[in-house]
This record gives C-alpha cells, sequence and structure tokens, in this order.
C-alpha cells in the first residue's frame, strides 16, 4: 500500500487511539472514533475502510490478497498492530468458532446441541424453535413439506430394499 500522504494520515489515526489494558498480553489500542454496526473502527485513509487494516497495512505491511486481519486480542476496536494477523478466510472463521460458546440466545455449543454448516455451527435448539415458527406461520405449506419429505423417505427405504411399516 502506498501512503502518499503518510504523516497526515498516522496522525488523524494516532488522535482517535486511546491505550487500554484489556485481557491480552499487551494493552490494546481502542479505537474512539467512529465504528461500523458490526463493532469495527472504521477509518478512511488510503484506500481502506477500516482502522484495524489501516494499522496492519502501515505498521506491519501490505495485507495479502484475499486475506482477513484477525484480532488475536478478540476486541474489535483494537487497532494494535502487534495484536493483528493477516490470515485467510476459513482461519479466520475458524478461530471465531473456536472461540464461541455459546449461541446467540444462550445455549451452550455441544455436541449434542451442535449442528455443523458450511457457515460454522448452528444450534439445534434454536434451529428447531426456527423451525417450528415458521410451521406455525405457513401451516398450508408445512403440511406439504412435510409429506413431500415423508413420501420422499418412503421411496428411498423402499428402493433400498428396507420392508417394514413407513
Amino acid at each position: 500500500m502506498r501512503f502518499q500522504s503518510g504523516r497526515q494520515s498516522i496522525s488523524r489515526f494516532l488522535d482517535k487511539i486511546e491505550v487500554v489494558q484489556m485481557a491480552y498480553t499487551s494493552p490494546c489500542w481502542k479505537w474512539t472514533a467512529s465504528t461500523d454496526a458490526a463493532g469495527y473502527s472504521r477509518f478512511g485513509a488510503n484506500g481502506e475502510r477500516y482502522a484495524h487494516r489501516f494499522s496492519y497495512a502501515f505498521f506491519i505491511g501490505d495485507i495479502p490478497d484475499g486475506c482477513h486481519v484477525d484480532h488475536l486480542c478478540n476486541y474489535r476496536t483494537c487497532v494494535n498492530p502487534l495484536h493483528l494477523e493477516a490470515v485467510l478466510p476459513a482461519v479466520n472463521w475458524k478461530r471465531r468458532d473456536e472461540k464461541r460458546t455459546h449461541c446467540v440466545n444462550g445455549h451452550e455449543f455441544t455436541l449434542k446441541n451442535t449442528h455443523p454448516s458450511t457457515n460454522g455451527r448452528i444450534c439445534k435448539t434454536c434451529r428447531y424453535d426456527r423451525i417450528k415458527a415458521w410451521r406455525e406461520r405457513h401451516p398450508e405449506h408445512s403440511r406439504t413439506v412435510e409429506t413431500a419429505s415423508k413420501q420422499r423417505w418412503r421411496l428411498a427405504q423402499a428402493k433400498a430394499g428396507r420392508t417394514g411399516r413407513y
């Protein structure tokens, strides 16, 4: 990344930082300016929209194509370059899932209550609640969907040579 007006950008950047001690090994640089809806720090300079990406590019170096900048300290407003690491999206998502112990509704992620998904993990309790709510809102469709599903299952059982009352 080229920093044509580096002094001006870095001066603006540093004015928006508060050094605070969090639960990580070294102090976080807490972003005190604007954040987006997800809690990530916003800073427009040199083609970047996010302060943590600007910090990584300025202090560490270019962010490799296709990489995310991961917060090792788990604080989205932290812009300390020592707490940032450029990783592939899959690594970033895996780390996120490992840190999450409960779903957004407070159900614990256990082997019994977790359904693997392409986007990480899904809480089975919440999933069943959503299905039940959908069926209550759409009773005309839920019956046909359930019936069609049962019919497909019965046909598959018959083709596989399994006998019994289906």
